[in-house]
């Protein structure tokens, strides 16, 4: 390959930031060596990250298993080699640029781990998933491809939706997480028996009924008070997640209940924070809206304290949020556009709402008209857990993933 002159150009241009001389701490014991391509990853905010990153914690628990991440960089953190949680972590600029991300994540292959990667991992549509999708096809390294979110796989005849549709239609394991995505990856071609389907494993360990005790300690830390009925929006604050129509939502519901925001504001979501914020002082409701406008390093504390969870989104894959929620026993209410039926059941308490306002209001309160006592959170927890357990989702992925390399 003559790529030497071209990343010498980038590098000059400040986009190629990852040097040479860097090196991955490897050792020779390894079962399997994992590199995770994803365009958002810890402490950076987004979903899919977050999720593979709690799998391969897991898992290098008990396997002896080197995990090695490329991401993109954002506003809050640089472009550099990093440690998070003990996985090193390769962060390069957010290019617009297919063609330069592929040529940077090319010598990443060549100069740091194609020696040591038994599996690519490649997640979501960013240009670092795309580009370490199509070089671990070219050195012949497994791969694993997975959609984030809910979408259409690029169907033009163009290079770049081409190499795009290649990943997943020539990648050894292709992962849904709901019938709908399952659906996007038949209709670009994957074969059926290339595709897992399976829900986000959640850690039940963590993410469980509370106690009486601390039901209550949460839900004096945000201040609520017996008689409140709480409803909780746990996400990112961004017009795709929709938080204007939950607070319109609790316009139209009696005074008792009240909403919980959690979630960051992320650079460049300023404007929706404030019209949101813009939005509860309209309706007259800084009363009854509870915001916090950070990054939730304590989701399980956030759960115990409400009454029920809502996923006002206009786009998702599968929300972890939406299957910790129902782990730890709350009922949980979803925008209908999500197409998440395969997920619905009243067993363990989720349900599906309208994204108009009045009619997502008048669901809310049938869903709270139900027992929302502990007891009956402890039993729906226990169904939910039965259905998204992390540990045998794990082991089923171990197990498709060790026939791969």
């Amino acid at each position: 390959m003559t790529i030497s002159p071209i990343l010498t150009q980038l590098s000059n241009q400040g986009c190629l930031t990852i040097s040479t001389a860097t090196s991955i701490d490897a050792t020779d014991s390894q079962v399997c060596g994992v590199l995770l391509a994803v365009g958002r990853y810890p402490p950076a905010h987004g979903g899919g990250g977050l999720r593979a990153h709690r799998t391969y914690k897991r898992l290098r628990k008990f396997l002896r298993l080197g995990v090695y991440v490329v991401t993109e960089s954002d506003g809050n953190l640089p472009s550099c080699k990093s440690t998070y949680d003990g996985i090193d972590v390769f962060r390069i600029l957010n290019n617009s640029s297919y063609l330069r991300s592929a040529l940077v994540i090319g010598h990443f292959f060549l100069t740091h781990s194609l020696h040591r990667i038994n599996l690519v991992h490649a997640m979501g549509m960013s240009y670092v998933a795309m580009a370490a999708a199509a070089w671990s096809q070219f050195f012949g390294i497994p791969l694993v491809r997975e959609l984030t979110v809910d979408g259409d796989i690029p169907s033009g005849g163009g290079l770049l939706h081409r190499v795009c549709r290649r990943g997943f239609t020539h990648a050894d394991l292709v992962i849904a997480s709901s019938a709908n995505i399952e659906k996007r990856y038949l209709a670009a071609g994957v074969q059926q028996d290339r595709i897992w389907r399976r829900p986000n494993p959640v850690d039940t360990g963590i993410f469980r009924a509370p106690t009486a005790e601390e039901h209550n300690s949460a839900r004096q830390r945000y201040g609520f008070t017996e008689g409140n009925i709480v409803h909780l929006v746990l996400a990112r604050f961004h017009p795709r997640k929709n938080q204007l129509l939950a607070v319109q939502a609790l316009s139209r519901l009696p005074g008792n209940h009240f909403l919980l925001l959690s979630g960051p504001v992320l650079p460049g979501d300023e404007s929706y924070y404030q019209a949101v914020t813009d939005t509860v002082i309209g309706y007259g409701l800084g009363d009854r809206v509870r915001f916090e406008p950070a990054y939730n390093d304590n989701p399980v504390c956030t759960y115990h304290a409400a009454d029920c969870c809502w996923i006002p989104s206009v786009l998702e894959g599968l929300p972890n949020t939406m299957l910790e929620a129902l782990c730890t026993g709350l009922p949980v209410m979803v925008n209908s556009m999500l197409c998440l039926e395969d997920y619905l059941c009243e067993s363990y308490g989720c349900y599906q709402a309208e994204p108009d306002p009045a009619k997502f209001a008048a669901s809310a309160c049938r869903v709270i008209k139900q027992d929302l006592s502990l007891e009956m959170r402890n039993q729906r927890a226990r169904s939910a857990a039965s259905h998204y357990e992390a540990a045998s989702i794990d082991n089923e992925f171990i197990r498709r993933i060790s026939k791969l390399y």
